[in-house]
Parts: C-alpha cells; sequence; structure tokens
C-alpha cells in the first residue's frame, strides 16, 4: 500500500505490460492487458482531452488503426489515459465515495487532503501530432505486447485481488521489472510537478474503456 503514491498512479501505472502470465484479475492489476488498458508513457507530451477518434470498443484492432495518429495522437487514449493523466488524478472528487469499488485504485479523490490542484492552463498544442523527439519517452515495447492482446484468459476471477494487488505494485517498482524509471517521474516537471492546473474536460463512469 505505501508504494501506491500519486506518483507511482501518474507516472507507472498500467504503462508496462503484465508479466505475469497466469490468470489473474486484471481489473486490479497495475500492469496493463491489452489497449482499452495501457497507458502510453506521459512523458511523451499528450494532454488529457480524450481523444474523439479513438475505438475504445473494437478490440481487435491494432494500435495504429484505433487512431488515425497512432501514438503520436495529442489527445489522450481512453479513459486510464485520462484519468490518470498528471494533469487530471485526484483533481475530481468520486461520485462513488465513502463505498467506492476501485478503492486505492480510483483515479478520484474521496477525501480533501487527496485532492490535487487542477491545471489553470493545459498547455498541450492539441493542433499537432506529438514529435518524433517525444516519443523517445515511449515505452519501446508498446506497440510490440508480448501476448495475444485478445486473449481473454487475462481476465480472471477477482478472488483473492486485494493481497496480489499489494504483492504487484510492490513487483512492479522493485524487481527490476520497471523498464521505464527507477524514480517517480524522469520527464519534464511540467507533467508531474505543476502547479496549479486544470483538466480540459470531466470524465465520469460512462467514460471507462472496460
Amino acid at each position: 500500500t505505501a508504494a501506491m503514491t500519486n506518483d507511482f498512479f501518474m507516472c507507472k501505472f498500467k504503462t508496462l505490460w503484465c508479466p505475469i502470465g497466469v490468470q489473474h484479475d486484471w481489473q486490479t492489476c497495475v500492469y496493463a492487458h491489452n489497449y482499452q488498458d495501457a497507458r502510453r508513457h506521459p512523458g511523451i507530451g499528450y494532454g488529457p482531452r480524450p481523444c474523439t477518434y479513438w475505438k475504445r470498443k473494437e478490440t481487435s484492432l491494432e494500435y495504429a488503426q484505433r487512431c488515425p495518429l497512432g501514438v503520436q495522437c495529442p489527445f489522450s487514449h481512453g479513459a486510464k489515459e485520462q484519468l490518470y493523466h498528471p494533469s487530471y488524478f485526484k483533481t475530481v472528487t468520486c461520485q462513488e465515495s465513502p463505498k467506492c469499488p476501485r478503492e486505492k485504485l480510483c483515479a478520484f479523490w474521496h477525501k480533501k487532503f487527496q485532492q490535487r490542484q487542477r491545471p489553470t492552463v493545459d498547455e498541450c498544442d492539441y493542433k499537432q501530432p506529438l514529435g518524433e523527439g517525444c516519443l523517445q519517452a515511449l515505452q519501446s515495447d508498446f506497440l510490440n505486447p508480448p501476448f495475444k492482446l485478445l486473449n481473454n484468459s487475462l481476465q480472471a476471477e477477482p478472488n483473492g485481488s486485494q493481497g496480489q494487488q499489494h504483492f504487484l505494485v510492490n513487483g512492479f517498482l522493485d524487481n527490476g521489472n520497471t523498464g521505464l524509471m527507477d524514480q517517480s517521474c524522469l520527464w519534464t516537471s511540467q507533467l508531474c510537478n505543476y502547479g496549479s492546473a486544470s483538466p480540459a474536460t470531466p470524465t465520469t463512469n460512462a467514460d471507462s474503456d472496460e
């Protein structure tokens, strides 16, 4: 639980493909299992506004077929990219508190001390695709997942998921599988340590990719 910090959720959550390889509850797993579940590394510079072209329900499509700009799209692809974006995470109150089913994985704040300041200006340039230089921060295997994305067996029963969840978080941070970073964030301070900022659009349960 101690490892589940704001920095972890904004910078690492759902950014690496799951290495477990056995049936488990991927809704509570901190790793990514398909393109509805995965996040591009926020360091490439996309903003928190949702992409209107993103095909979140068509699971058979390759990533490049889901949006005309592919990984270079400046908009968020799916609910997780928006909800856990450094400019959005914990800036909106949870509508299901105090009985939130997502518990510690929830991207909304439940108690006042959890609330983060919203950006006053969205600095993302949504009129231009992300530059090639920005893509250096993209996960090297993002477009080459190590398993068949449509493998439904990855969606396992949630029995015992709470105990496993703590193990996975620690494993993600400490077992050398991070791949991307050894610290909370290695990209610009504007993404992870912004001053006072504001998400461009609200997100509700209807935006979920699941």
